[in-house]
């Protein structure tokens, strides 16, 4: 056998997007699992550091989603030209909680629009 079919290779690794990603566990446990995570987005400024500390290879954009999905522009300048396999997060609840007495003025809920939205633009090979 040669020396180079010898050689063991990776399986080339998924990719995701995570959005609302908060301090990041849902975008670990991604990680863990052997996605290569190219960006998160996450407009807490804490969370966003706490981001930064810990996934120091992902384009972490410190502010809200809103501001990528102006258009495919800005997702394409971050993601350079990588296709993303899924795109996950979990939008703000607030507003729907029971424990905070369902609140439908509250400024949190079209959030998850903004993830269909992020979808649209990405096209993500799997939802």
């Amino acid at each position: 056998m040669s020396r180079s079919s010898s050689r063991r290779r990776d399986p080339p690794s998924l990719t995701a997007v995570s959005l609302f990603a908060g301090a990041g566990g849902l975008t670990e446990g991604f990680r863990q699992v052997g996605f290569r995570i190219l960006a998160a987005v996450e407009e807490n400024e804490i969370a966003a550091q706490t981001l930064k500390l810990n996934h120091r290879r992902t384009y972490i954009h410190d502010g809200r989603v809103e501001e990528l999905n102006v258009g495919r522009s800005k997702w394409d300048a971050i993601l350079n030209g990588t296709k993303v396999d899924v795109v996950v997060g979990a939008p703000p609840c607030q507003g729907f909680s029971v424990k905070d007495q369902r609140d439908e003025a509250h400024p949190s809920n079209g959030l998850y629009k903004e993830f269909i939205r992020t979808i649209q633009l990405l096209r993500p090979k799997c939802l």
